[in-house]
């Protein structure tokens, strides 16, 4: 009907810039409903059909749809192309809501690209001219984008900082989507630093939200978040109850973004209860789902699980090709994480398998720490550091291998901090329950809980 109302419109037009904003109503249209070849064609037409260089703003603006015809297709250099050509033609003096809008354009195809200097170098621009304007609503949606590519480069400060901002911005003007999804990203932040109860407090938040503005992808990924801190706690009625909720919406609504999730975390609260077959079900399903969709961190974090339930069900061997298959897929992507991960477990798989073996953990070690030295502590730091503590005490370098301890110490009193005594308790009493713990593990643990308990 919108399509059928505006070209009747353009039929009757008379004026040229009439016409102009017609057609760029008609290729927007075009855009929303995925017709990409239509708005490509109509936009190649208006430029050619409006070739005049005093109206310069004009076909900027053909330009600018021109480029997110291709972004939208995954066409990064002919997006590129056709962005920086509106630009030159906007730039200067051209309306600064249209230039705003190639700004963000030109930012978001390099942000696509990971190159997160250019993208935000792009949208600073645009948050200048936002200012200049008073539009407030953009400047606050800017913030985020600038606190998306900061988390993304692992500068969470700046993250932080940026997201405070657009959450400010969101409160005063009342906008509640934009507030929901900030404290959803504040909280993932928080998360990733591992402040569970900082991502906690503004998960709830969200959520709180999410279930006002009846959004139910936001409702289905808080509820997957909720349950991963669920799952650290080892609180396996609570993260159960979350993750159906969020598997009945995943359901219900078709929302794919957290399929792969609901199948990864369910596998997870499987393992923890002990049962593998379950386990073994569900994560083969978020296996196939992170491959079909391409995404590297889920199909890793995939194998990584899949080895656990290997390792926990006395399988080493069936474990270690799991681990090792996480190297060589991780060796082609920069998920360093998974990678430090996947060695440690191959070095702990190592230590146990007596003679002959001996050189193998210091490597698979040594590999894993230089990986973390530059990521955000967690888990698997102070495993790493405790097992190459020890390993430089068995060859005699008491010196380092006490340095290793320490920091080891100090890792896991800082995770310690994130929880209340009262859930390390609960989460040391169930790995124990496994067995999974040796005992001088547990001393390092009981030792840790905010260095009041020896």
């Amino acid at each position: 009907e919108a399509l059928h109302s505006l070209n009747e419109a353009l039929t009757l037009s008379r004026s040229t810039e009439e016409r102009m904003e017609l057609e760029g109503e008609l290729i927007a249209v075009d855009i929303s409903q995925g017709h990409f070849e239509a708005a490509r064609r109509r936009c190649l037409n208006a430029i050619e059909r409006f070739n005049d260089p005093t109206n310069r703003a004009g076909l900027g603006i053909f330009y600018n749809a021109l480029g997110i015809v291709y972004f939208y297709q995954n066409k990064f250099d002919e997006a590129t192309q056709y962005f920086t050509r509106a630009r030159a033609l906007l730039e200067p003096g051209g309306p600064k809501d249209k230039l705003i809008s190639n700004y963000l354009n030109l930012g978001n195809v390099f942000s696509a690209q990971d190159n997160f200097t250019e993208a935000e170098r792009h949208w600073q621009r645009a948050l200048v001219l936002s200012k200049e304007i008073g539009n407030v609503q953009q400047e606050a949606q800017i913030y985020n984008n600038l606190g998306i590519s900061s988390y993304k480069s692992a500068r969470y400060d700046d993250a932080l900082h940026y997201y405070q901002q657009a959450l400010e911005v969101f409160t005063r003007i009342g906008n509640l989507p934009g507030k929901a999804f900030c404290l959803t990203n504040t909280g993932e932040v928080h998360f990733t630093q591992s402040e569970y109860q900082k991502a906690l407090a503004c998960w709830r938040e969200s959520l709180k939200l999410y279930q006002l503005l009846q959004d139910n992808q936001g409702l289905a990924e808080t509820h997957n978040q909720l349950a991963q801190i669920d799952i650290l706690l080892e609180d396996l009625e609570p993260a159960r109850h979350h993750l159906d909720i969020a598997a009945e919406i995943t359901e219900h609504e078709a929302i794919e973004s957290q399929r792969g999730l609901c199948y990864l975390l369910s596998g997870s609260v499987a393992i923890l209860e002990g049962n593998f077959k379950r386990a073994e079900e569900l994560l083969a399903a978020a296996k196939a789902f992170f491959k079909s969709v391409k995404d590297e961190k889920g199909y890793l974090l995939s194998l990584l699980k899949f080895g656990e339930v290997a390792r926990l069900g006395f399988q080493p061997r069936l474990a270690r090709e799991f681990f090792e298959e996480v190297l060589q897929v991780s060796s082609q992507c920069n998920l360093p994480l998974s990678r430090a991960e996947a060695l440690l477990q191959l070095a702990l798989e190592a230590r146990s398998g007596g003679s002959g073996r001996q050189q193998k953990p210091f490597l698979y070690l040594r590999e894993a720490f230089g990986l973390l030295q530059h990521e955000v502590v967690c888990e698997t730091t102070w495993k790493v550091c405790y097992y190459l503590g020890k390993e430089y005490l068995g060859r005699g370098l008491d010196a380092r291998g006490k340095e290793f301890l320490r920091h080891a110490q100090k890792v896991l009193e800082f995770l310690s901090s994130s929880f209340t005594e009262e859930e390390l308790r609960r989460k040391f009493l169930a790995s124990q329950r496994r067995g999974e713990i040796l005992n001088e593990i547990n001393l390092l643990c009981m030792n840790s809980v905010h260095g009041r308990q020896n």
